[in-house]
C-alpha cells in the first residue's frame, strides 16, 4: 500500500504519469479501484498531472483524460465522486445494469431513469457526456456472458449488437471490453479473462463464442464477426455525426420496450432522432420532437419517415433494432426565450 495522502507520494505518481504522457504519447488513464484511494489524492495529483503535461497536450491539439473505477451503481453515490474527487470522468455503474436488462427485452424505463439523474453530474467543467458506458469488464463478465441467460445462440447474437447500438448511440463514451469484439463469452471475474494471442489453456480453445466455432489454437486477433462490423459502423456514425456523440440527449418517447431520443448538434441546429426497441416484435410509436413538416435522412435502420406541422414522427422500430434519423431541415429559429423562476415551499417548524 502507499501512504496517497504524503504530497511526496502524490508528486512522485505525477512525475511518473507525466513522464508517459510526454515521452510516449500516452493521453488517458483508467484508475483502477479508485473509490478506494483517499478524497484527497487525486484532486491533487491530477492538478500537477495537468500543469506538468499542458504545453505537450497543447502541442499535440489534445486534451489529457482520465476516469476512475468506482464499483457502484447508484447514480447518486457515483455523481459524488465525481464531485468530490479531481478525476475528469468514472465508470458509469448506474448505466451497465440498465442497458443489459434492457438489451435483455427489457422495459426501456429502467435505462430512462439512469439518464434522468444525469443533472446530478454536473460541475463547471464535468457532465454526464464525460462518462463511461460500458457492459462488461474482467470483473463481472463479459457482455454476451451477462446478456445470455436462457437466451438462445440466435437470440444473443441479436441482443449482443443491440447492446452495443445501446451504447454508442446514448450520452457518454463508449467502452468495450477487450475479446467482446470477436464474440468471447465466457464466465464470470476470472473466466472473462481470455488470451486473445494463441492460448494453451484448455477451457478457453474450447469455449462457445457468440458467432463461429470455438477458437481452438488460433489467435483472436484477426477474427472478423457482425460485431466487429457493427462497431465500425457505430464508430463511422459518430465520427460522421458528432451530435450523435456529445449532442444534446433529449428524452422524447417511453413506450414498454421502445426509447426514442433526439441528439441536437447546436452548430448547425440540425436534431437527429434516435429510436430503440428491445422487444421480439416490430413497434409503431408517434414522437413529438422539435423539427415540425421535415423529412429525414435514414443513417441506421430503414424506412422513410417525416414529422408533420406540428413536430409529431411515427416510426416503426424493428424487433430488437435501431433507427438513427437526421433532419433535412433546421431547427426553428427561437424568437422569444421561455420564462425561468423558481418557488420555494416552507412551513413552520412543528418542534
Amino acid at each position: 500500500d502507499l501512504k496517497t495522502e504524503n504530497q511526496a507520494v502524490v508528486d512522485g505518481f505525477a512525475d511518473v504519469y507525466s513522464m508517459w504522457v510526454n515521452d510516449y504519447g500516452v493521453d488517458g488513464f483508467r484508475i483502477d479501484t479508485a473509490k478506494h484511494v483517499d478524497d484527497q489524492f487525486f484532486t491533487r495529483w491530477w492538478t500537477e498531472m495537468v500543469q506538468k503535461t499542458q504545453a505537450t497536450m497543447t502541442a499535440r491539439g489534445q486534451k489529457l483524460f482520465a476516469f476512475g473505477e468506482y464499483y457502484d451503481g447508484s447514480t447518486s453515490t457515483l455523481s459524488g465522486y465525481i464531485h468530490k474527487q479531481g478525476l475528469p470522468s468514472v465508470l458509469d455503474f448506474a448505466f451497465q445494469p440498465a442497458a443489459i436488462g434492457y438489451a435483455q427485452g427489457g422495459d426501456a424505463s429502467g435505462l430512462a431513469n439512469v439518464f434522468k439523474a444525469d443533472n446530478d453530474y454536473l460541475t463547471p467543467t464535468k457532465s454526464a457526456y464525460n462518462l463511461i458506458n460500458f457492459l462488461g469488464n474482467h470483473d463481472m463478465g463479459r457482455a454476451a456472458y451477462l446478456l445470455r441467460g436462457a437466451m438462445t445462440l440466435p437470440e444473443l447474437r441479436k441482443a449482443d449488437l443491440f447492446a452495443h447500438d445501446v451504447m454508442f448511440l446514448t450520452r457518454g463514451i463508449p467502452s468495450i471490453f477487450y475479446g467482446d469484439e470477436v464474440g468471447m463469452i465466457g464466465g464470470g471475474d476470472k473466466a472473462a479473462r481470455q488470451d486473445m494471442f494463441s492460448t494453451m489453456v484448455k477451457t478457453w480453445k474450447e469455449e462457445d463464442r457468440v458467432w463461429g466455432d470455438p477458437i481452438g489454437i488460433k489467435n483472436s486477433y484477426n477474427v472478423v464477426t457482425p460485431l466487429t462490423t457493427r462497431l465500425a459502423l457505430l464508430n463511422q456514425l459518430r465520427k460522421d455525426n458528432p451530435a450523435l456523440a456529445s449532442g444534446a440527449q433529449i428524452l422524447r418517447l417511453l413506450s414498454g420496450t421502445v426509447m426514442v431520443n433526439s441528439r441536437i448538434d447546436a452548430d448547425s441546429r440540425t436534431e437527429y432522432v434516435v429510436a430503440f426497441n428491445s422487444g421480439d416484435k416490430d413497434k409503431k410509436v408517434t414522437a413529438q420532437i422539435s423539427t415540425p413538416g421535415s423529412g429525414f435522412t435514414t443513417l441506421l435502420g430503414s424506412g422513410k419517415f417525416t414529422s408533420d406541422a406540428s413536430g409529431k414522427v411515427t416510426l416503426t422500430v424493428p424487433a430488437k433494432g435501431t433507427l438513427v434519423l437526421k433532419a433535412s431541415k433546421t431547427l426553428p429559429v427561437v424568437t422569444s426565450a421561455p420564462k425561468v423562476y423558481q418557488t420555494v415551499s416552507w412551513s413552520p417548524s412543528t418542534e
